[in-house]
């Protein structure tokens, strides 16, 4: 257990200085199926008692991710119609399948926001491979299509979406797969992308589902020390007591001693239980008064100018 912990740590700890050393050098082709075997390496070694009903379950669900405006993100991926040309930002959509058990990604898939084949539907569906016979497919009711249901029942894969919101319903956990992508996406910040081209957005999405998967695969060796399932550990209390750790664990004095320190301060950081709980989508803190974009930053900049 504390090998493999001493292995995440030291992974976690380069993980950055390595990616931005070599993202130039990085195939997309081993960096998609280092996410997927880590992902699956990971529930592997799940427990028992973390299944359901000693089924895996697969959550499925969608996000968004802008990018840097350049010619080539934009030709790859591009901006939303309704914006005009030079005032927005390039946007992949991504769908994700996640592990209900250890909340590892298991795969995904990229492409446009917008377009024929691109919905979250289609994109699932190129997923399929992933389902074995047994499975079980969580989802919203964006995915309760019925021809979608058909295909997934034919590979022996039942499916769980969410129903008509009048009918009640006792089953919660879908909302993990909303949990699981703003560890990603806010947690990790793989909300607005930096590469400005689509090869290197591609490498830099995989790179962050990696990073996420040492995070998940430390919480899951927390959660077997200390008899908890990971869901129920903050994952952004394990980011940041693992870089608390850091520093102890890099000198390499009493690394079993300070491994299970580690491994303790993690499985302390419970997140409660609270399936009832709802709230408004408002904020409090009220935003600051600019106007927004209408044309490219240059047609403001000369008008700026022509005033001096």
């Amino acid at each position: 257990m504390y090998r493999s912990l001493r292995t995440a740590v030291a992974v976690v700890r380069r993980h950055g200085d390595l990616y931005f050393a070599a993202r130039d050098k990085l195939p997309e082709a081993a960096c998609h199926p280092l996410v997927c075997e880590t992902g699956n390496a990971c529930e592997q070694q799940a427990a028992q008692s973390w299944l359901w009903h000693g089924r895996q379950v697969r959550v499925v669900d969608g996000t968004t991710a802008t990018m840097p405006d350049t010619p080539e993100n934009q030709a790859a991926y591009p901006q939303p119609k309704m914006q005009r040309a030079g005032c927005g930002f390039p946007m992949a959509r991504l769908v994700v399948v996640f592990s209900l058990a250890v909340g590892t990604v298991l795969d995904a898939a990229i492409g446009k926001y917008q377009g024929k084949q691109t919905g979250e539907n289609s994109l699932f569906r190129q997923l399929h491979d992933l389902l074995d016979e047994g499975d079980v497919v969580l989802a919203d009711r964006y995915f309760g299509g019925w021809c979608d249901i058909a295909l997934r029942l034919a590979r022996g894969v039942d499916v769980v979406v969410r129903k008509h919101q009048l009918r009640a319903t006792d089953y919660r956990r879908r909302w993990q797969a909303e949990l699981y992508l703003r560890s990603i996406k806010i947690v990790l910040q793989m909300d607005h992308l930096r590469c400005t081209t689509p090869e290197r957005v591609r490498n830099e999405i995989w790179t962050h589902l990696l990073g996420y998967h040492l995070i998940r695969g430390v919480m899951a060796v927390a959660g077997l020390s200390a008899d908890l399932p990971p869901w129920r550990i903050s994952f952004k209390g394990t980011l940041h007591t693992l870089n608390a750790f850091l520093p102890m664990l890099h000198r390499g004095v009493d690394l079993d001693c300070w491994c299970r320190a580690l491994l303790e301060a993690i499985a302390s950081h419970a997140v409660g239980n609270r399936p009832d709980r709802f709230e408004p989508r408002v904020i409090r803190r009220r935003p600051r008064k600019y106007n927004h974009m209408r044309e490219p930053r240059q047609n403001y900049r000369n008008r700026m100018r022509r005033a001096c």
